[in-house]
């Protein structure tokens, strides 16, 4: 569960570090692969909740740039929360002017029984009809980048632990 979200915070070092490819790769895919690491990255943090679904928008140390949230409470549908997750991610990145291209990864906290392995939820109260959800893949999907799914009440004990009250605590 940590290696999925600590994967999703690179450090200056990791952009720094020349970049390694397989006996093949052209000068061409090279180049792009190493464009791909010396540019500013952005991830995106999702609180999906029975009331509310929040995105936050952050830089790849995890200052969080701007916020972004919608009622669930009308559209508890698997599908129509991706899709405010979607607009939400889009609005996002509008008013912070960062380019589509720029986005990294996206991170998912949902109520219930969560498979993070799998990217499913199996099971929540709070959201009617989310059983056996593929989350991982519809976000993958919508967004078009790589996502991680785990559970609310996990991924905020991982978020306190990175940059919180928890920080430096095992």
């Amino acid at each position: 569960m940590a290696e999925n979200v600590s994967s999703l915070k690179p450090t200056r070092s990791s952009y720094e570090k020349k970049t390694v490819l397989p006996k093949g790769t052209d000068a061409r895919t090279q180049q792009r692969k190493t464009a791909r690491l010396d540019r500013q990255w952005y991830v995106v943090g999702v609180d999906i909740g029975g009331s509310n679904v929040r995105v936050a928008l952050a830089d790849a140390r995890g200052t969080v740039l701007d916020k972004w949230s919608a009622s669930t409470r009308r559209t508890s549908s698997a599908r129509a929360v991706v899709e405010q997750i979607r607009e939400g991610v889009s609005c996002l990145l509008q008013r912070a002017s960062i380019p589509r291209a720029s986005l990294l990864a996206v991170a998912a906290g949902a109520p219930g029984v969560t498979d993070a392995a799998a990217g499913v939820v199996f099971a929540t109260s709070y959201l009617k009809g989310w059983t056996n959800v593929p989350l991982r893949s519809l976000l993958e999907s919508a967004l078009r980048v790589p996502a991680t799914v785990e559970n609310d009440v996990r991924v905020a004990a991982i978020g306190e632990n990175w940059h919180g009250a928890a920080r430096g605590v095992d």
